[in-house]
């Protein structure tokens, strides 16, 4: 009989790689104290819980305020993020198939989007929303004319250690750290917390660590000390903001606060089918507004994401060097115990990465829309945006997969980004009339010397049979100005000369460093936009597009500024 049996416990689950059992005991502390007399046994503990760090609250300010607040317009100018770097929700799960998070979605070699450690199995679909919500805040999918905007364009790994109600026990987040670190994340984010310091916990944070993952979590909603992991010296401790600059009431604070983001009504995803949230809380599917030191963290994870799309080369601790140096300070000059460094600056930390990274010149490959409907016997585009890290600035050979029933065509092929900015080219799928209909997954790759990356969209092939409309879209925009404003720069431009049969029902403004290079910003309804917050002296280039029900225009005419 085994020690566990003589003892009156059995064994619930292990994890070799932390080397720790969860056992259930009939007398816990009997069993405990005859266990720490054992040799063989380094540690024995509770398996403490920990919850979200969510405060749920009413929609109170502007939608995605947070964005501006911690300069991601301005961030990206130089990079929008790279799908190579994965970021882990370890949290309640995600809603992978939300339409406004599917693009950017990390897949293993069989297709899951992660793991659940609360089911053990590896379908990690939020059945609370808050991992959804957490998602969104961190990459909800950009330039797709729906929702909102994540911080960073990057891939998000589902990493499921809380239940439907948002608790979970230590050892599944530790297992769910070890899990994320030896998948591929680079940053892991937590928005999760509980009271006590555990030596499982605090060895998953050290793997993962030295393993080179940075990992960010919410300090807590206590409004007291900063709970567990994120007072560990390997996690960097966020706090919350209110809008304003303003330190949350219900922030944690103290000495382990590290740095703080938005945290009070933040807009983000939330699963499209009905969770544990909508019936307690009453908040909306899809959408909704919610506050928490939970949606501070990722905030600060998507910049982390953005430093490490600029160069791929830094360590996690030359990125928490440049997210902690390059802080917005608030409140007493210094570090303090309420925003730490201060706020959490993405645009000055990019530019900050980009000048003293070691240079090792890279690219990437996204692109946009992400998904594509075609009729059968009908063409549909994507384009394909290449984006230089490092300075690079090679020659990119484009090449897609075969596939039954369509081929394709790029409008530039090689493609060279400019040093430190982006090009694109349009990819022209044609599909024969006897495709199959379906779903099918298009890879992208792009080859210069010996480096080699790629990007996948979805092609879904519909069969045109019904009657459909022979509107168009529009034509482009017409004679685009721009000129300075109270050191801002405004863009006026004349609607398009023809409606494509379908009313216009908005624009959408590119902008780039480089000639070509413009990627998107914005959309607005009218035909003139004010941009506020750009760096003196660098030139800025625009173009913009009009959008109907049909699609979106070619570009407009090009122009250019220097503020």
């Amino acid at each position: 009989m085994s020690d566990l049996a003589l003892h009156g416990a059995s064994k619930i689950r292990s994890d070799p790689g932390l080397a720790f059992a969860v056992v259930h005991a009939q007398n816990p502390e009997s069993f405990m104290a005859k266990m720490k007399a054992k040799p063989y046994v380094a540690y024995v503990e509770y398996d403490w819980t920990a919850t979200t760090d969510l405060t749920p609250n009413d929609p109170a300010y502007s939608k995605q305020w947070g964005l501006a607040s911690i300069f991601a317009p301005s961030a990206w100018d130089t990079t929008q993020g790279s799908k190579s770097i994965v970021v882990a929700v370890v949290d309640t799960g995600i809603d992978y198939n939300h339409p406004d998070l599917k693009g950017n979605i990390w897949r293993a070699p069989d297709g899951s989007c992660g793991y659940d450690f609360v089911n053990m199995d590896n379908d990690p679909k939020d059945d609370n929303g808050h991992g959804t919500h957490v998602a969104g805040i961190v990459a909800a999918t950009i330039q797709n004319s729906i929702g909102i905007a994540g911080v960073s364009q990057t891939a998000l790994m589902a990493v499921k250690v809380l239940d439907s109600t948002g608790v979970g026990s230590y050892s599944a987040i530790a297992s769910g750290i070890k899990w994320a670190a030896d998948h591929g994340a680079r940053v892991i984010s937590m928005s999760l917390g509980g009271t006590y310091s555990s030596s499982t916990l605090s060895n998953a944070v050290a793997y993962a660590w030295n393993k080179g993952c940075l990992l960010i979590a919410s300090a807590g909603n206590t409004g007291g000390s900063v709970m567990y992991p994120a007072a560990y010296e390997q996690v960097i401790a966020v706090s919350a903001l209110a809008r304003g600059d303003y330190f949350a009431s219900y922030s944690a604070r103290g000495s382990k606060i590290e740095l703080s983001a938005p945290g009070s009504s933040v807009y983000s995803t939330m699963p499209t089918y009905t969770v544990y949230m909508n019936s307690k809380y009453g908040v909306p599917t899809s959408y909704a507004y919610l506050s928490g030191t939970s949606m501070a963290a990722p905030h600060v994870s998507g910049a982390a994401a953005l430093v490490w799309s600029v160069s791929l080369s830094l360590t996690n601790q030359q990125v928490r060097d440049i997210l902690d140096q390059s802080a917005y300070d608030l409140g007493s000059a210094g570090r303090d115990t309420y925003f730490g460094y201060g706020k959490v600056n993405a645009q000055l930390s990019v530019s900050t990465a980009k000048e003293t990274a070691t240079s090792n010149p890279d690219f990437a490959l996204s692109s946009s829309p992400s998904i594509v409907t075609i009729n059968k016997g009908e063409t549909g585009t994507s384009r394909i945006v290449i984006s230089s890290i490092d300075g690079f600035s090679s020659a990119v050979s484009l090449s897609a997969n075969d596939l039954i029933g369509a081929t394709f065509s790029f409008g530039l092929n090689p493609v060279t980004p400019p040093p430190g900015s982006s090009c694109q080219t349009d990819l022209t799928i044609s599909v024969s009339s006897s495709a199959p209909s379906g779903i099918s997954v298009i890879t992208v790759s792009g080859q210069s010397g010996s480096k080699s990356h790629s990007t996948q969209l979805t092609l879904n092939i519909t069969d045109s049979a019904a009657p459909t409309s022979q509107a168009g879209v529009p034509s482009p925009p017409q004679n685009l100005r721009v000129s300075t404003y109270y050191g801002s720069v405004k863009l006026i431009w004349s609607p398009p000369a023809s409606s494509g049969g379908s009313p216009v029902t908005g624009y959408k403004v590119y902008r780039g460093t480089a000639s070509g290079g413009e990627i998107y910003r914005k959309s607005v309804s009218t035909c003139y936009t004010v941009e506020w917050g750009l760096l003196r002296g660098i030139r800025y280039y625009y173009y913009v597009t009009a959008v109907n029900a049909n699609g979106e225009s070619a570009p407009s005419n090009e122009v250019s500024i220097v503020p």
